[in-house]
């Protein structure tokens, strides 16, 4: 055959799952042009946030505009990238009115956890809150239980895990008709409010506080932290724990964590491992004009452990803004931030600071400064989380003058440095634009990244793609690498890929115990299954079965199970 009509059939399969993927189901592709579809449905889907499933997969939220107004739905796609749900997610809450800015935490068996604010008394924002368990059923009351309806306002909820199956969720709240105070409320496993009605104060110290975010004191509780406009001058940082029975556990009205000269704002926050936290912010002490990044640790009792108004993470020339952290596994913390030190365009830096507060990595950071503006944009979705090894993944979006917006994402490893490509992976380069990327760890460590995404070119969907530890997109292998042929677990290739039919699979087997390889269509309706643990422990080849050779064109998945052990990867069939 011709080299050109090989590169034909290629084309034509890689179309072919661009159609599936229209069809809204589809696995994760090695091609950043075509990305897996979650919802597709009509009007806009917009600012998604994500977990992991705990699987390999992810769960994914966002708010839909597909009916008379926004309403939240949610997708599961699981590790070889197929879409759990129905097609274009489940409705988790259809109410009438507005519902909007979704956020969303593990349950912990497969399922989430999404709270919203919620317009459908007409008059004013309150606060909800629904389950959705592992295989997309809501558990709770029918469009969520109020957690929330106090007079007035109450906005920008944010939510965690409480460790039993139920979760905390902390808002900004105008019940008093004058300022903004931070609320919070704890809901059991079965959907039940556990605190005072419609929350607990956690500050309503005069003036306003804003935009609190929230991490768990891994004791059925939570520290919050928030920026605070109590001195009347400017903002400044605040923290405050509460307990499982909701009753604060710090001073009233919130611990300072920093209160230094000029504006502090837009906290993010990440636990310590030890009932503490580690909050980041903007900071503007040095110049109106000029914007740093400082942190500070808080340990259990609320005590501040780190220098006087906090430690500095970075303080180069011009703006460094909207940062983002998750925890290093050692007591300290990764923060990722947009940075336009250059003063002309925006790039993505990163530093790791240690549990006593000592920056570890290449002073002010480094991740990203190719040409263009790599953005962040919004401070609160998890654009940054932990490779499970010291390290970090960081996605963000990619706008070039005149070209399309992408995504794209960088691994940095404990000691700061980068593991994929040179400014990183591009995990979408479609037509169009797309925005917020959010980002969730594979458990393997690798990541799930989803995003609000134009390529209609009518209204935005959400699109979701993979990228594995080392960096590559596609298949994804959910076991440790091999150390050795002769003992160890991995899908190795599938050769020839495409195929014509009857491919062969090489892989390697711990052992002797119960091993299955199975080929399944996008779908996820099982083809053929082949019982090879009798193999033994090694390297191996098996056929795919005669039934491939039937098979319409498409792309197929094949997975590889060994006790609690599995593998994926794609292959092409074409005619």
């Amino acid at each position: 055959m011709s080299g050109a009509r090989w590169l034909a059939l290629i084309v034509v399969a890689l179309a072919t799952l661009g159609s599936v993927a229209q069809a809204a189901w589809a696995a994760w592709p090695g091609d950043p042009m075509v990305n897996v579809p979650l919802c597709t449905a009509a009007s806009d889907q917009q600012v998604p946030k994500i977990i992991s499933d705990g699987a390999g997969g992810a769960i994914i939220t966002w708010h839909d505009g597909r009916g008379a107004s926004f309403d939240i739905y949610a997708q599961r796609v699981n590790a070889a990238g197929v879409p759990q749900w129905a097609v274009d997610g489940v409705a988790l809450c259809a109410a009438p009115g507005t519902q909007y800015r979704p956020t969303i935490a593990s349950d912990g068996a497969g399922g989430a956890l999404v709270t919203w604010e919620d317009l459908r008394s007409g008059t004013n924002s309150d606060i909800y809150v629904q389950w959705v368990n592992a295989a997309g059923v809501p558990q709770w009351t029918a469009d969520g239980v109020a957690l929330c309806a106090a007079a007035d306002d109450q906005l920008y909820p944010t939510i965690v895990s409480d460790g039993a199956g139920g979760a905390i969720v902390t808002w900004d709240d105008l019940r008093s008709g004058t300022d903004y105070e931070i609320y919070a409320q704890r809901v059991n496993a079965a959907g039940v409010p556990q605190w005072t009605a419609d929350g607990v104060a956690l500050c309503t110290s005069p003036n306003n506080q804003f935009t609190p975010t929230i991490a768990s004191d891994g004791a059925g509780g939570a520290i919050v932290a928030w920026y605070d406009y109590r001195s009347g001058t400017s903002n400044d940082i605040y923290a405050q724990r509460v307990n499982a029975a909701g009753a604060p556990q710090w001073i009233e009205d919130g611990v300072p964590l920093c209160t230094a000269e000029g504006d502090q704002q837009n906290a993010a926050i990440a636990s310590d491992g030890a009932s503490g936290a580690i909050v980041t912010w903007e900071d503007y002490r040095d110049s109106v004009t000029k914007i740093d990044i400082y942190t500070q640790r808080v340990n259990a009792a609320g005590v501040p452990q780190w220098t006087a108004d906090c430690a500095v993470l970075c303080i180069a020339a011009n703006f460094q803004i909207t940062p983002a952290i998750t925890p290093d596994g050692l007591g300290g913390a990764i923060v990722t931030w947009q940075d336009r030190r250059d003063g002309i365009h925006y790039d993505i830096y990163a530093q790791r600071m240690n549990a006593t507060g000592v920056a570890q990595w290449t002073s002010n950071g480094a991740l990203c400064s190719t040409a263009g503006n790599q953005l962040i944009l919004i401070s609160q979705n998890p654009m940054i989380v932990s490779d499970g090894a010291g390290g970090a993944i960081v996605a963000w979006f990619h706008h070039a003058s005149g070209s399309n917006v992408e995504i794209y994402a960088q691994r940095m490893n404990a000691a700061g440095l980068p593991q994929w490509a040179a400014d990183g992976v591009a995990l979408c380069t479609a037509v169009d634009y797309r925005f917020v990327p959010t980002i969730a760890s594979d458990g393997a460590g690798g990541a799930i990244v989803a995003w609000q995404d134009h390529r209609s070119g009518t209204s935005y969907d959400i699109y979701a793609q993979n990228i594995n530890a080392d960096g590559t997109l596609g298949g994804v292998i959910l076991s440790a690498p091999p150390v050795s042929v002769a003992a160890s677990f991995c899908l190795r290739s599938i050769q020839p890929n495409p195929s014509f039919g009857n491919p062969r699979v090489s892989f390697s087997l711990l052992d002797a115990t119960p091993a299955t390889l199975v080929l399944y269509d996008l779908t996820g309706r099982r083809i053929e299954s082949l019982s090879v643990g009798s193999l033994g422990p090694g390297a191996h080849v098996a056929s795919l079965g005669t039934r491939v050779s039937a098979l319409p064109p498409g792309i197929y998945c094949v997975s590889l199970t060994q006790g609690s052990h599995r593998a994926f990867s794609k292959v092409a069939i074409i005619r």
